[in-house]
């Protein structure tokens, strides 16, 4: 990957979090004021609280934390990460397809 400041700045307004939104450069930002863990970055962004139950941005926000010699957490469903429900998720209401 090439390293040059426009990739690193298209890099920044990548989607995340899909369901709420979250940009990488949010939780660049998070990781660098201190945020250590999931709950960490959960609590500074909201990220990991979207429909999904955090499927899509658990793996994506733990690479970011070890980069930053943070902590990486548990993927959902694995280690006590969550339990699927019927209909998708891992909370909140059931998708509709």
């Amino acid at each position: 990957m090439t390293s040059s400041p426009d990739a690193a700045l298209l890099q920044g307004f990548q989607v995340v979090c899909i369901c709420r939104g979250i940009r990488r450069k949010t939780i660049e930002q998070a990781i660098r004021a201190g945020a250590r863990t999931i709950p960490d970055v959960r609590r500074r962004t909201g990220a990991t609280t979207g429909a999904c139950g955090a499927t899509r941005c658990t793996g994506p926000i733990n690479a970011m934390l070890v980069a930053a010699g943070g902590t990486p957490g548990p993927l959902p469903g694995a280690n006590g990460g969550g339990t699927p429900r019927p209909g998708g998720g891992f909370g909140g209401k059931p998708r509709r397809y």
